[in-house]
């Protein structure tokens, strides 16, 4: 019995390295080369490396690869450079084993995948001027599907986010989202390969007409971009509100009742020490483990705080619900200390929050570090008032995702809160700084103040335009304070959201197709 069943696994083995091969052969050497100096140059524009400006010339290597191939070939390359990009990218998954840091990366490079697929037929377009955009269209489905691909959603890695650093191109943001910008990136991409000479036989001479009306459509973005980040950073003539975002770092340890003392005293002096005279101190998601309504002594000491310094606290713990479920909440308390808003979080993290049909995967608790519980989403958005001001909180994992802010501030608020703990991770920068760089797409695209506390990092305070104004060291114990503006105007994100483009997107691969049919039909006509 042992012997037949080896026999079947290495027959098995041996089919699934033969269709393996037989998959990859779709793609030439020099493409596949191509394909992974995409995925490099990508995954080197984000944190830890940074280099932002790469994302404007990373896709170019990829669309010179997918050029005369065929879909599934494309599809090939794609998946290929995605999945180099989002390994590299989230190398802290590999400290919960290879299996699952390799499954994320080749899912997310699926969609990258998609776009080298959809890539390839529009190379087929006769028509430059419907070629370029329809090929950064292809970009933009790809992204847009993956960051609303239900319960497996994500943005991590989109080419907007790279574009952090650089006000005017970010002020794009405020029109159409980070997709907007992505857009934008990859148009350019196009047109860079569309207008670069070409060599070899039976080759559509380069077209430098796109090129040029695209150096000109972001040249003139950037001088809008750094007239509207110049107007934004001038401070209203109103009264704003004085906030401290405390960060504790505490390392990850088992939950005993001596370490929730220290956590709790810890926030406690970080603010009795650091808030006096704050309007608003926020602290970080889950800054006291565990369900702060069972632990009436942690209950007192978080009340202490805003009774002695007379100010509004939001508090990241645990909360026990009536119907026995466990919610991640936010705790807000006045100046007299009573609670007077409780924000559950919505969005939960697959296997990290919850594990889907948890009784028949109960071989994945065993063999990764997921906790044994689920916590349960909570009902709905809160708008907490502070001093006049309404304030409206998001909780980690939710603000990766802009339909969230935007609905908060289509409901009123006024300054947005982000309340986060990454020590899941450990000492890993490069997740704490990709995360980051999702709130300050959040603050312009809604055109808020946005206040970050991150239990390690990064905690940080942002204006509208995007630029952190104050930001705490990772890793440390410490505090940032500044002066926050309620702003009440809506941007035409928040007004229109991803719509606009997403019609657009659908309109410009319609065009794509039907360019490609007049150009079969009349091939169909000469025979």
């Amino acid at each position: 019995m042992p012997t037949s069943v080896s026999s079947f696994s290495l027959r098995l083995g041996w089919r699934a390295l033969s269709r393996a091969r037989a998959f990859f052969l779709l793609v030439a050497p020099w493409r596949i080369a191509l394909s992974v100096a995409s995925g490099f140059l990508l995954a080197f524009a984000y944190p830890p490396y940074d280099v932002g400006w790469l994302a404007w010339i990373a896709l170019i290597p990829l669309l010179v690869a997918t050029r005369g191939m065929r879909p599934g070939g494309g599809f090939v390359a794609g998946l290929i450079a995605g999945t180099l990009l989002f390994a590299l990218l989230m190398g802290y998954i590999g400290q919960f084993g290879a299996a699952p840091w390799l499954a994320l990366a080749v899912f997310q490079g699926s969609f990258i995948g998609l776009y080298g697929y959809l890539a390839t037929l529009m190379w087929r377009c006769p028509c430059a001027w419907v070629r370029v955009p329809a090929l950064a269209a292809c970009w933009t489905a790809s992204e847009m599907l993956r960051g609303h691909f239900g319960a497996l959603q994500f943005t991590f890695g989109a080419l907007g986010y790279a574009q952090h650093a650089y006000l005017p191109v970010l002020q794009l943001a405020s029109l159409a989202g980070h997709y907007g910008i992505g857009f934008v990136i990859a148009l350019v991409s196009a047109a860079i390969v569309e207008g670069a000479p070409r060599t070899g036989p039976h080759r559509r001479p380069a077209t430098g007409g796109p090129l040029v009306i695209a150096a000109c459509g972001v040249g003139a973005l950037l001088v809008w971009g750094l007239l509207r980040a110049g107007a934004l950073q001038q401070p209203p003539p109103t009264r704003g509100l004085d906030v401290l975002a405390v960060q504790g770092d505490v390392s990850r340890q088992p939950i005993t009742g001596d370490f929730l003392e220290a956590t709790a005293d810890l926030y406690v002096n970080l603010s009795l020490t650091r808030g006096v005279g704050a309007d608003l101190i926020v602290w970080p998601e889950t800054a006291i483990p565990e369900r702060l309504n069972r632990a009436p002594s942690l209950y007192r000491k978080v009340q202490s705080v805003p009774q002695r310094l007379g100010c509004t606290l939001l508090a990241g713990a645990a909360e026990a619900g009536r119907d026995r479920g466990t919610y991640n909440t936010l705790w807000a308390f006045d100046r007299r200390g009573d609670l007077v808003a409780l924000y559950r979080k919505q969005r939960l993290v697959i296997f990290g929050e919850y594990l889907p049909w948890r009784n028949r995967l109960k071989f994945l608790m065993k063999a990764y570090p997921i906790r044994g519980f689920d916590y349960s989403p909570g009902p709905g958005d809160v708008l907490v008032p502070v001093d006049g001001a309404l304030l409206s909180p998001m909780i980690c994992f939710e603000s990766i995702f802009p339909d969230v802010s935007r609905r908060l501030v289509r409901q009123g608020a006024e300054i947005l809160v982000v309340s986060t703990s990454d020590a899941w991770v450990g000492r890993a920068p490069a997740e704490l700084w990709q995360h980051s760089q999702a709130s300050v797409l959040r603050a312009v695209e809604t055109g808020r103040w946005l206040i970050r506390a991150g239990g390690t990092g990064v905690t940080f305070i942002a204006d509208p335009s995007g630029r952190v104004v104050e930001c705490a060291p990772t890793f440390r114990d410490a505090t940032v304070r500044a002066t926050v503006w309620p702003e009440t105007r809506q941007t035409p994100y928040v007004m229109l959201g991803d719509w606009p483009l997403a019609l657009i997107t659908c309109l410009l691969l319609l065009a794509g197709a039907a360019d490609i049919h007049s150009l079969d039909r009349a091939r169909s006509n000469t025979r």
